[in-house]
């Protein structure tokens, strides 16, 4: 496995928005932080954003699905805030989170989900293959 650096985040997240899911992604700001004094390196969603006519239709599950795969084969942490700025209710949000292992960091007041490398989630092999039966339809 090779080391995991800000360049090989950034030609991933190209991969998902120019190759594989060309037209779907709206927008997607995913970083891999290593430069903070008192923390290990991690990977930090910021923003992943599905275009309008793609969206409820499983796009944001395949390629949550991608990324939480990225993470566990480079062993890394993935942060994110969850945020209603873009209309999604936060309940509806840690719901989606939390099938991909994300756990909601109670003792913080700025939505904060974790989720660890490598966690076992229950039903994954059942939703990513849902997830890749609809990306072909």
């Amino acid at each position: 496995m090779e080391t995991l650096s800000k360049e090989i985040t950034n030609d991933f997240v190209f991969k998902l928005r120019k190759v594989m899911y060309v037209g779907i992604i709206e927008e997607l700001t995913f970083e891999y932080v290593d430069d903070e004094p008192d923390s290990e390196p991690y990977l930090y969603l910021v923003l992943i954003k599905i275009k309008k006519k793609y969206r409820n239709q499983g796009y944001g599950a395949i390629i949550m699905e991608e990324i939480v795969q990225f993470a566990d084969e480079h062993n890394e942490t993935i942060i994110l805030f969850a945020s209603t700025l873009f209309g999604s209710e936060l309940k509806r949000l840690y719901k989606f989170y939390r099938q991909f292992g994300f756990v909601l960091k109670r003792n913080e007041d700025d939505n904060k989900m974790v989720r660890e490398p490598n966690k076992i989630r229950k039903n994954s092999n059942k939703l990513r293959k849902h997830c890749v039966s609809l990306y072909r339809k």
